[in-house]
């Protein structure tokens, strides 16, 4: 994914927790590894906005697992990229297709998705892999896909959000479109 800006194009490059095996290890400081790229023509201008550098729009989501692909995304969104945040913030409506593909349930008490050590072992037979769309623009447009696997969505918190370590899936609602966020569980991936 480019980041185009008035000084210079940008390449936005990260790496994550998400590991391939028998795959070659990489470690970049103050760059970007080429190799790690797929190389697409889209370009990410950055915004006026002082709190809102980074935004793009989503256009599509889908996961797709044993059963096909589904599509998740009701209605296309602006989004902050955000390394800050582990988490998606994503509309109400694309959490609840979220709710219905994965089986996962929102806990109001920690305002997360917990997930217990069934619905865990469910989705990695499941083998599920979520497809976000970005683009420029709300629709149409050239756009760039990026796959995330299940693994990108398997994570734990602890103390003192939770009493005791637990499995969660790092998909948060968004209030309003002034909340909507792609963080560290897209940009491993991206």
């Amino acid at each position: 994914m480019a980041v185009k800006s008035a000084a210079a194009p940008i390449v936005l490059a990260t790496t994550g927790k998400f590991v391939v095996e028998n795959a070659p290890g990489s470690l970049t400081i103050g760059g970007y590894d080429t190799s790690r790229l797929t190389p697409n023509d889209v370009l990410f201008s950055l915004s006026s906005q002082t709190a809102r550098k980074l935004v793009v729009f989503v256009q599509g989501i889908s996961v797709t697992n044993s059963n096909g692909p589904e599509q998740l995304l009701p209605q296309s969104f602006s989004a902050l990229v955000d390394s800050t945040v582990p988490h998606l913030w994503l509309p109400t409506a694309a959490c609840q297709a979220f709710e219905d593909a994965f089986g996962i349930q929102w806990d109001p008490i920690t305002n997360l998705y917990l997930v217990s050590d069934d619905q865990h072992d469910a989705m990695v037979r499941q083998n599920a892999e979520v497809t976000i769309q970005l683009g420029n623009s709300l629709n149409g447009g050239d756009t760039i896909s990026i796959t995330l696997p299940y693994a990108s969505f398997d994570l734990e918190i602890g103390p003192p959000f939770v009493k005791t370590q637990r499995k969660y899936f790092p998909l948060r609602r968004a209030k309003d479109e002034t909340q909507t966020t792609l963080g560290r569980a897209f940009l491993q991936e991206a």
